[in-house]
């Protein structure tokens, strides 16, 4: 039995049992296979193919989590990254690793940005507010936005 499977199978026998406890928040079995399942989508939709690495900027979360189980359902290979590390570091870790994908926490917003404007072999990233995850938001699109709430 993979990761994948074994979310699944717990969402299956005890849907409403807790899995986890994350500030005051309580996630059962079936709401967590939920979010793994729309995270999956949401890798799919990036085009992985098994065998493609993820590497991910994110606070010890149940998005994390979300993550690590939906990388293991599309068999995308996830890579971690601590957001300690020296820019060096990172920046030797994602050129070695060669990722299609960079997901990232808000509070990683700038280490990402500044990384994908680094020429590393990153073709996408995508942001990750709590259970979800989106395009950044781009330069452009937000002067925008200022200007039509002006």
């Amino acid at each position: 039995m993979n990761l994948a499977a074994w979310v699944a199978k717990r969402a299956h026998l005890h849907p409403e049992r807790p899995i986890l406890k994350h500030d005051g928040r309580i996630y059962r079995n079936r709401d967590f296979a939920d979010a793994v399942d729309a995270t999956a989508r949401s890798l799919a939709a990036c085009g992985l193919q098994p065998g493609a690495r993820v590497v991910t900027l994110m606070t010890n979360t149940p998005a994390f989590l979300s993550v690590l189980f939906a990388c293991a359902r599309t068999g995308a290979v996830l890579v971690p990254l601590d957001g300690k590390l020296a820019w060096p570091e990172l920046e030797r870790i994602i050129r070695d690793c060669t990722p299609r994908l960079l997901v990232y926490s808000a509070v990683f917003a700038q280490t990402a940005a500044a990384l994908t404007g680094r020429g590393l072999p990153l073709v996408r990233c995508l942001a990750c507010d709590d259970d979800t995850l989106s395009d950044p938001p781009s330069p452009s699109r937000d002067s925008a936005r200022a200007s039509d709430e002006a």
